[in-house]
């Protein structure tokens, strides 16, 4: 019985060892090419994704990766085999070699929670009061340097701060924090005069004659569906002014990260407002200041939309930037991020300077953030 078992095993292997060779294009009929790309600088698996898609836009079906190989940071080799798109079996007729040479256009993002730091003469201050923070689009966080630290309050004037930071790919990117260090005011004592005017004029309450509205729930405060938590010395009214604003920002900011805003005066002027990767934002309630809403929201949107981070954007902020006027906000320079945002305020608040200065971004603009 042994013996007969190990006949009929051997038959078996024998018989679909057959069926394998006589279904298998052989060598001499397999098709050899060789492929060049050019892709932008992403995660190894992101790379494969992109070569699987042009092998598929040149008509061919891809099987599977024989080799992959990184020959340096920027370049790799792929074997890929692959068949015709009119081929009906499981096999391959084609062995592609696809040559990957990396591209890396994007620049380092820097953020800090303000681009002008107003100072009396012999404030204190530090540099992480600024909360500066650099990464990059696909390696993460970055350290960064300050290149120049002019800031010395005990002397008035303009200074200023230069951050900058390299991603790995050798972009870099440069940040400028302006301070403005004033003169300390003397407060001269002023004599109380006992002299009263003849005539009084009453002066209206302008407040007391609008239509009193009821006082705000301010426990279950909601815009769209972003948690509002406001400070106790925050008015009603600005609060109304900001959820108003809020609520009639584009439809599409509703698929951003946002998820809870903060309104209270935590932070002095001139620090207006400020987004966070990770969904909050907070506005300063110490007023109302209109467009901040609309800036810091835009940031929010573009933490989840990557809206001023891809190559087409990236390309008209190099050629467009520095064409607007400083009207808004005086970073819309430093780099794309920014740009964008300011483009946003600009959309809104006076289109006709932006189609006529910077009509790239006016386009980009109406056209994939707003439509």
């Amino acid at each position: 019985m042994k013996k007969q078992l190990g006949i009929a095993t051997a038959f078996v292997v024998v018989a679909i060892g057959a069926f394998v060779f006589t279904s298998r294009t052989s060598a001499d009929e397999m098709l050899y090419s060789q492929k060049e790309m050019v892709v932008e600088y992403n995660t190894e698996e992101k790379i494969k994704q992109d070569v699987k898609q042009a092998l598929t836009e040149d008509g061919k079906v891809f099987l599977q990766f024989t080799e992959e190989t990184k020959v340096d940071a920027n370049e790799y080799k792929f074997i890929a085999e692959v068949k015709q798109s009119d081929n009906e079996t499981a096999y391959a007729d084609e062995i592609v070699e696809v040559l990957v040479d990396v591209e890396d256009s994007h620049a380092p993002v820097i953020e800090a929670n303000t681009e002008l730091v107003e100072l009396t003469e012999g404030d204190a201050f530090s540099i992480e009061s600024l909360e500066i923070k650099a990464y990059d689009v696909i390696d993460g966080e970055l350290a960064y340097n300050i290149t120049e630290n002019t800031v010395d309050t005990s002397v008035v004037g303009e200074q200023k701060i230069v951050i900058e930071a390299v991603d790995v790919n050798g972009n870099t990117s440069r940040k400028i924090i302006q301070v403005h260090v004033k003169e300390e005011e003397v407060v001269q004592p002023v004599q109380q005069s006992n002299v009263q005017s003849a005539t009084e004029v009453p002066v209206q309450n302008l407040a007391s004659a609008q239509p009193a509205l009821p006082a705000l729930d301010r426990n279950n405060l909601t815009v769209r569906g972003w948690k509002i938590v406001v400070g106790a010395n925050v008015s009603d009214d600005v609060i109304r002014a900001y959820m108003s604003e809020l609520n009639n920002l584009p439809g599409k900011y509703n698929a951003s990260v946002l998820h809870t805003i903060t309104i209270d005066t935590s932070m002095p002027y001139p620090y207006l407002g400020m987004a966070y990767s990770d969904g909050r934002m907070w506005l300063n309630g110490a007023s109302y200041y209109a467009t901040t809403a609309l800036h810091e929201v835009t940031h929010a949107y573009d933490f989840a939309a990557r809206a001023s981070q891809n190559g087409e954007f990236q390309g008209i902020f190099q050629r467009e930037k520095g064409r607007l006027p400083i009207k808004f906000s005086s970073n819309m320079n430093d780099n794309a991020y920014e740009w964008l945002a300011n483009a946003v305020v600009f959309y809104y608040y006076d289109q006709g300077t932006l189609a006529a200065s910077a009509p790239e971004t006016y386009a980009y603009v109406a056209n994939n953030v707003l439509r």
